[in-house]
């Protein structure tokens, strides 16, 4: 091994000490918030990894991410202005301690939740192996995170697609307070991978020379085309879990043992001495990486500056404006609109969605289609027929049933410059994705100060069909409005099928398209160029009397209502709401200062649903203008029944739709 690189390891585990240390001292005077998880004892695993990585290679990280930022070559003076939460910072003052973004850097980012750095990995790894490019990922966690189901799914998914990602433990010994003996049944973590045929291998994480060597190893194997890799390193952090916590649950003659395998030899005291060298400083001084101890503490000294330097930097910054903020938390524009002109033909919604997907395919090669038999079977609803043949396994992949794995894989290859579309089977299985979804889809690009848009498209069908039973007949679109950060599209027509799906894919956002189960197989006319925009509600039938605002299914129940209606002289406005979120009230507020009144219909719940959200806003906004108090009819707020009668009278129908309608028109 060169000497320089002897050197070049022990200064980079003395500047993330130093940082470390810097960092506690602001945490105790107030300049830095939340939760601050710090690394000391860890240095040698970052530095002996990340030394091992090319230019081209991406870092994931968990909240314990500082050093390994720092030393990835991002200026202390970003990270620590970050933890400040300044406007100079590396995520402009948005992520803080736990989430450390850098595009430039090609650091992924730093996760507040145990377990989300695998899927996000694999995803990155997944663009990769799509365009065979050489780089690798690596995915750095906690032994407490070997418990979570992503690490399972993932790695599964690692193996059977052979990415190139290596997978690096840094084995603490403590999930918080929990020791590993009493969180797992298997404490040697390397040995988990063989259930998935990864190659394992435990490393002393206190020696910077022994890890550097074994992820050096992994990484050449990887590279070759040898598939992922894990590698533990055995360490100890010499703090509690976050300035919170003492640590006095860990007994003090196991602190001392870990103390003196501490990978940083100790700066001279007041006194001018000392205290220890460590193994690697002696490796230096024994090899002439560093001359002698004086040199040693001028490392310290160089340190230190720079992190004082970095400090000043912070406190001179500024806070983040409320504009700033504003702009990062606000969804992009919709793409830009394409007026039809081509002759509409006759589709079924799923023949709809085919040829959206066809077509988005045919002509960027970004996008691809993920989820549970999408391929070889086509999709549940004949959706992706035909799609794998055209396009191969890479762009149509049939997964694992891992939901909340495989929706952040498409998270991770949108990071990556993809254009995901991921399909989950039914929305009752988007539960097990809530996470992905709703944690980091939602979420990044605010965390990263912007540095990442998310264009994931998450396809799902839902609703009351035929006899499916209270697990497979959920409606979750009031949940997922609540989640700032995601659009909401609920298409009700093949035509909106097809166009919300094509501008979806388009859009630098989340989009979760809502598809209900029983208009599959309706038959429209469509036009493949009919492009509006994402968040635009469509008035599909005028009236004077009563505006009617509906999505999905109750927009075809309801527009038949009103057209039943016409011949009794009762002009009803039909809106079919298309975007749940954002809600084109510029649409809706006009169509109900217009006629007075307003009834919302919608098949899920009354209760804390859209329906309830939409009326209240309406009647903020219109209340001078209304002749009546806004009406609401939603589905019973109960879980659906298999009987079939029973289940019937749980939605809405033409007939309590019309009733709804005379209810409104007669107040």
């Amino acid at each position: 091994m060169e000497l320089s690189l002897f050197r070049t390891l022990l200064e980079d585990m003395i500047l993330a000490r130093t940082f470390e240390e810097r960092a506690a001292h602001e945490y105790t005077r107030g300049r830095i918030g939340g939760f601050l998880h710090l690394y000391p004892g860890e240095e040698a695993v970052a530095a002996g990894v990340i030394r091992a990585t090319g230019p081209g290679d991406y870092i994931v990280a968990t909240y314990r991410e500082h050093a390994h930022a720092l030393l990835r070559g991002i200026p202390p003076g970003k990270i620590m202005a970050e933890l400040f939460g300044r406007e100079t910072g590396l995520c402009r003052g948005m992520g803080g301690s736990m989430h450390l973004f850098s595009r430039e850097h090609r650091f992924m980012g730093g996760y507040a939740i145990v377990g989300e750095t695998f899927p996000v990995a694999i995803g990155i790894a997944y663009a990769l192996a799509m365009k065979n490019r050489p780089e690798a990922v690596v995915c750095f966690f906690g032994d407490g995170a070997v418990n979570q189901g992503t690490f399972h799914e993932s790695l599964n998914m690692a193996a059977l697609w052979n990415l190139p990602v290596l997978f690096v433990c840094e084995n603490n010994r403590y999930q918080i307070g929990t020791e590993i003996h009493r969180h797992s049944a298997v404490t040697e973590v390397f040995k988990r991978s063989s259930a998935y045929h990864i190659p394992g291998r435990q490393v002393d994480g206190m020696d910077v020379l022994a890890v550097h060597e074994a992820a050096t190893q992994a990484l050449g194997s990887l590279r070759s085309g040898g598939g992922p890799a894990l590698l533990e390193c055995v360490t100890y952090r010499f703090r509690g879990h976050s300035m919170a916590d003492p640590g006095s649950y860990r007994p003090s003659q196991e602190l001392a043992a870990f103390r003196a395998l501490d990978p940083v030899p100790s700066p001279a005291s007041d006194s001018g001495e000392a205290d220890g060298l460590s193994r690697h400083g002696e490796h230096c001084l024994a090899h002439g990486a560093v001359a002698n101890r004086e040199e040693l503490q001028s490392l310290f000294d160089k340190a230190r500056e720079r992190i004082e330097a970095a400090v000043e930097f912070s406190e001179k910054s500024s806070d983040p404006s409320m504009e700033l903020f504003r702009d990062l938390s606000s969804l992009h524009p919709s793409p830009t609109p394409v007026r039809p002109s081509r002759e509409p033909e006759k589709k079924t919604g799923w023949q709809a969605i085919n040829r959206a997907l066809d077509l988005e395919m045919s002509q960027d090669e970004r996008v691809f289609v993920i989820g549970e038999d999408v391929g070889l079977f086509g999709g549940a609803y004949r959706a992706t027929e035909g799609l794998m043949a055209k396009y191969g396994e890479w762009r149509v992949r049939d997964t694992p049933i891992s939901e909340n794995s495989f929706t952040g894989l498409g998270v991770g290859a949108a990071m990556a410059g993809m254009r995901p579309v991921v399909e989950i089977m039914t929305v009752n299985f988007a539960l097990l994705a809530m996470d992905a979804l709703v944690n980091l889809a939602a979420k990044i690009r605010l965390m990263s100060g912007g540095q990442f848009s998310i264009p994931l498209v998450l396809r799902m069908p839902g609703g009351v069909a035929h006899q499916l039973g209270a697990q497979h007949s959920q409606r979750i679109e009031a949940m997922l409005m609540n989640v700032p950060g995601l659009r909401i599209l609920a298409p009700s027509s093949p035509q909106d099928s097809l166009s919300l799906l094509r501008m979806a894919i388009r859009s630098d956002d989340p989009v979760v398209i809502l598809e209900h189960d029983l208009l599959y197989f309706d038959e429209g006319p469509v036009r493949e160029d009919d492009l509006p925009s994402l968040d635009s509600a469509s008035v599909l039938c005028e009236g004077s009397m009563l505006t009617l605002v509906a999505w999905s299914r109750m927009t075809n129940l309801s527009l038949s209502v009103a057209r039943n209606l016409k011949s009794e002289g009762i002009s009803v406005e039909v809106i079919d709401l298309r975007s749940l979120s954002p809600v084109d009230w510029e649409t809706l507020v006009r169509s109900t200062e217009k006629t007075h009144r307003a009834l919302i219909v919608e098949e899920d719940g009354r209760f804390a649903g859209g329906g309830a959200e939409i009326a209240a806003t309406l009647s903020e906004r219109c209340h001078p203008l209304l002749d009546a108090p806004i009406r609401r009819l939603g589905g019973l707020f109960v879980p659906t029944p298999y009987n079939k009668t029973l289940e019937a009278s749980t939605i809405p129908d033409e007939k309590s739709i019309e009733h709804a309608i005379r209810m409104s028109l007669s107040s």
